[in-house]
């Protein structure tokens, strides 16, 4: 699941997947900002922003049953800095966001086909920290292109999501250089 590997790296490239919380506000913000905002949301969750390594452990909650039912497979998730799957330790013994994910097979592959945050902690979180994190603050989004901002790196004052602000605008600006460039070469060939 390319998401996980993602995640672990703190890479913001992923796709898009639309977030659904239990207590939805109406906030406007776009997938890659809300993709952005869950991933910090887990960090803080999981209390992960000290340690740079952490463990992925997920859960099956149901068993997928082929050309009978396609709702899928939903997913739990734990993040962890210890390493939880010995053969001495249950699953079951871990802190676990219920049924975070569906995953459904399309073609031969598995891909994750919704994202839904029920437990009341996680929402607050996610929602706290979309109110909280302001994207324009290192990286302005213009009609020409994209304007960056004075970054002052004062040590103290530099928090951890401003690490992963800074290097999502980063991301998100290379990430316009390259479709301009693939724009300009589709151009060029017709």
């Amino acid at each position: 699941m390319e998401l996980f590997i993602k995640l672990k790296k703190e890479d913001f490239s992923s796709e898009c997947i639309k977030i659904v919380t239990d207590n939805a506000q109406n906030f406007d913000s776009h997938c890659d900002q809300d993709m952005f905002v869950f991933t910090v949301s887990l960090l803080k969750r999981f209390d992960l922003f000290n340690g740079s390594n952490f463990f992925i452990n997920l859960k099956k909650e149901n068993y997928w049953f082929p050309f009978i039912n396609n709702q899928g497979i939903r997913v739990s998730l734990n993040l962890s800095q210890t390493e939880k799957s010995s053969f001495f330790k249950l699953s079951n013994d871990l802190d676990y966001v219920t049924e975070l994910f569906v995953i459904k097979r399309t073609g031969f592959k598995w891909k994750i086909d919704s994202i839904t945050i029920n437990e009341p902690e996680l929402a607050t979180i996610f929602n706290e920290t979309r109110k909280q994190i302001d994207f324009k603050k290192y990286l302005v989004q213009l009609d020409s292109g994209y304007q960056l901002n004075e970054i002052i790196i004062n040590e103290g004052e530099f928090t951890d999501i401003d690490k992963l602000l800074l290097k999502f605008s980063v991301e998100k600006l290379l990430k316009h250089f390259e479709s301009e460039k693939t724009n300009k070469l589709l151009k060029k060939d017709s």
